[in-house]
Formats: C-alpha cells, structure tokens, sequence
C-alpha cells in the first residue's frame, strides 16, 4: 500500500509518507464559477476554479465540511467560492479531491468512479477522511490508484498534514482494473455484480464452473478483499460504473 496513508483514532500509523512538504498556495486567486450541475448522489461540494489550483470538497456532513473549508480558507489562505453539487462525471479534474463524511458504500462509489472515468490517466490526489477504518477497503483503494485515509478524530495538524501532501504530491498513474485482473477476471466479477449465477456465467462464458470459481477467488485475492461485506461493496461499484 505505498500510496495510502493510514491512522486511527489511536494515534497509530500504519505508513507515512517519506516526502511530505508544507502547502505552498498562498496568495493564489481564485475565479468565480456559477454553474451548478445536477446531483446524482446526496453529496455537496466546495469547488474552487483557481489559476493553478483546484479543490473540490464532498461531503455529507456539512459541521466537518465547514471546519476543512475554514481550515484551507483562514489556515492556508485558500478561497473557495463556488459551491455546487458533484455530478456523474468530473467536469473538470480537481487537483486535489477531499471526501468527508461518506459511508463505505459512498467511498467505494465515488473513487472506483473517479478512476475509471478520469481521462487524464493521472490519479487525482485524494484524501479521504472516514472513521472507517477497514484494511479491505484501504487495500482495494490503494491498489485502485492511491489516497489518503484518515480519521477525522485524528489531531487538526494531521488533517492538514495529508492535505498538504495530497497538494505537493506527483500525479500517480491510475492503475485501471485491467492493471490487476486479467479479462476473464473482470468478466466474471461483472457478471458476478449483475447477480448472475454460476451456471449463467459458466455458460455465458463457455467455461467449467470449477474455472469461474477460480476466476472469482483469484480477483478477490489479488484485491486484497477479505470480508463478504466489502465483497459485495466492490460488486455494487462495478454495477456502478460500466
């Protein structure tokens, strides 16, 4: 997991960043940018059109999502002056994407979306602020192209320490699913997703079912998925974005 940063509420660290720096972005302006998109999930977001600079914000709690506007408006002297709800697809790549607030299902949702849709080939900075703290779900993340994870009880100057280098971070090339898998993996988790049975997949596939079981256990293995829970997260994230 060399892209993920993890904390707990107990102050322990599963991994820290070798080269993080502090947030150079002071004295950037920002232009205004009214347009409002329409919202496919209950989500708002801050979003910000800046010269170098862009950070779009989503959340479901809007106390915390406040506290990280007011931390990067009055801490690190960013405005962010457009407020607009996250739509199907980015319109525009952010720089630096910050979720808070968003159950695990959401998480799954938003960043496999994120991913396969970002044209760039570049992954997007994320930080993801969650007290969930599943080693499933920081696994699978990471090997989707890379975040931030921590827990909002953490300590203000940790908060702001991820965002800071989620803003001086390289893009990272996104690792697509056919990065991980090979086709007749990810055919099968799809069809898997669909709700289709080991039958219907074995024939649709002209394959022995004994193939499509090793097909599904070899995925799930090489995503680090260890809980059905997180299993099922991962079928209903495939539904979501083919």
């Amino acid at each position: 997991m060399n892209n993920v940063l993890l904390m707990r509420p107990d102050d322990s660290e599963f991994m820290i960043p070798d080269d993080w720096s502090g947030l150079n972005a002071k004295g950037i302006t920002y232009e205004q940018d009214n347009r409002v998109t329409e919202s496919f999930l209950p989500f708002k977001s801050f979003y910000c059109s800046p010269v170098c600079t862009t950070v779009e914000l989503i959340s479901q709690n809007n106390c915390f999502a406040m506290g990280i506007r007011y931390l990067l408006e009055k801490k690190r002297d960013l405005r962010l002056n457009h407020f607009k709800a996250f739509s199907h697809k980015c319109e525009t790549k952010p720089d630096v994407l910050i979720m808070t607030g968003c159950t695990v299902a959401d998480t799954y949702s938003i960043f496999s979306r994120i991913v396969e849709e970002n044209i760039m080939k570049t992954m997007t900075p994320i930080v993801i602020i969650t007290g969930h703290h599943s080693e499933d779900l920081c696994s699978l993340a990471s090997k989707l192209g890379g975040v931030k994870i921590i827990s909002p009880t953490e300590k203000i100057t940790k908060i702001e320490n991820a965002i800071n280098d989620a803003f001086n971070s390289k893009p990272k090339k996104i690792r697509f699913l056919t990065d991980i898998l090979s086709p007749q993996q990810i055919e099968t988790m799809k069809m898997v997703a669909q709700g289709r049975s080991v039958n219907e997949i074995s024939a649709a596939m002209n394959i022995s079912i004994k193939t499509v079981y090793a097909h599904k256990v070899r995925a799930i293995n090489k995503l680090g998925i260890k809980k059905k829970v997180y299993e099922a997260l991962f079928y209903k994230a495939l539904i979501q974005f083919n």
